[in-house]
């Protein structure tokens, strides 16, 4: 500014100052109108994606003594939660923003994304077997985690799923079916209208899916309506 000042000829009196004064601020609005800035909306006020979240999302509170021992939202990777993920994704950074692969449906593999908050700071590995048993089920058939891994980098997945608190953490747990479990199906064909039928006629339990975490501490059950 010193040296456009400078250029001019102006100096910090009389006429030549007030003509200073407009100069600035013709170059300030300048400066703001090179870029239009827009904020994204967070994950409850994006219209197109908290409805589907929240149809995919349970969560729960467990207290012992009055004290919170765990916090844990869980969020099934349906199809249909797959999609609106991948819609928010393109909203957010662009459609050629990359996607984490293993987030989505596969074809004998399903995602569950979990925010846990533990007070016991030993149970906050949800990866050790020797402190957490994790199982998925649908129709009478019961799958152990195949994968649990924890998500380290917040940021990455925070626009996406909830996030209690700054000492929570996001894991993503795997399920993987063997193929006779699928009876020859695929994993999001367990979703559609088409399929329900076939699928209910063969077994007597409703057509539920169900997550259930097992420690020392607490047995936790979620289960979606399928």
């Amino acid at each position: 500014m010193k040296f456009l000042f400078s250029r001019l000829g102006l100096k910090k009196t009389g006429t030549s100052f007030f003509y200073y004064i407009i100069f600035g601020f013709l170059y300030t609005g300048c400066v703001h109108n090179q870029a239009d800035v827009l904020t994204p909306k967070n994950m409850y006020e994006d219209e197109n994606y908290q409805p589907i979240l929240t149809k995919w999302s349970k969560s729960t509170n467990i207290y012992k003594n009055l004290e919170l021992k765990f916090k844990i939202t869980a969020v099934l990777i349906s199809p249909e939660m797959e999609d609106a993920y991948k819609g928010r994704i393109e909203y957010i950074y662009g459609p050629k923003a990359k996607i984490d692969e293993k987030i989505l449906v596969k074809k004998d593999t399903i995602a569950v994304v979990l925010d846990f908050f533990s007070k016991p700071d030993n149970f906050f590995e949800l990866n050790d077997e020797g402190l957490w048993k994790i199982s998925l089920k649908i129709n009478d058939v019961i799958v152990p985690a195949h994968e649990i891994q924890p998500y380290r980098r917040k940021e990455g997945l925070k626009p996406f799923f909830p996030l209690s608190s700054y000492w929570s953490r996001h894991y993503i747990v795997l399920f993987k079916f063997p193929y006779e479990a699928l009876k020859g199906s695929e994993v999001k064909d367990l979703f559609l209208n088409e399929k329900k039928e076939s699928i209910e006629s063969s077994s007597n339990s409703e057509n539920k899916i169900t997550l259930s975490m097992h420690s020392e501490e607490a047995q936790i059950k979620f289960s979606w309506d399928n």
